[in-house]
């Protein structure tokens, strides 16, 4: 029960009594609309969860492809340093003459 200041009755305050009548069916459905976000975030987090699965699966999948990139690279080097060195030195020139 509602209590009110000393001097007034409930009907000076008259929403305190009851509730209105339009009450039950906005309940209804804030209850409903709680229920549809509580649903929402749950498949967000679901999709998140998907998502940084797949995030981590292609993080791992270049990493693995930068190493073997690495591995080919050095082992290239060793079976032909001449080659490689001449590489290097026109790559070199080139953007030497590029920043000019």
């Amino acid at each position: 029960m509602a209590t009110h200041p000393a001097g007034s009755s409930a009907d000076d305050h008259p929403g305190e009594s009851a509730a209105p009548p339009a009450a039950g069916p906005m309940h209804a459905a804030i209850d409903h609309a709680a229920e549809a976000a509580s649903s929402a975030a749950q498949r967000l987090q679901q999709g998140m969860e998907t998502a940084n699965d797949a995030l981590d699966r292609c993080i791992d999948s270049a990493c693995q492809l930068g190493a073997e990139c690495a591995d080919n690279a050095r082992a290239t080097v060793r079976a032909q340093p001449l080659t490689a060195v001449l590489a290097a030195l026109a790559v070199g020139l080139l953007i030497g003459r590029l920043s000019r």
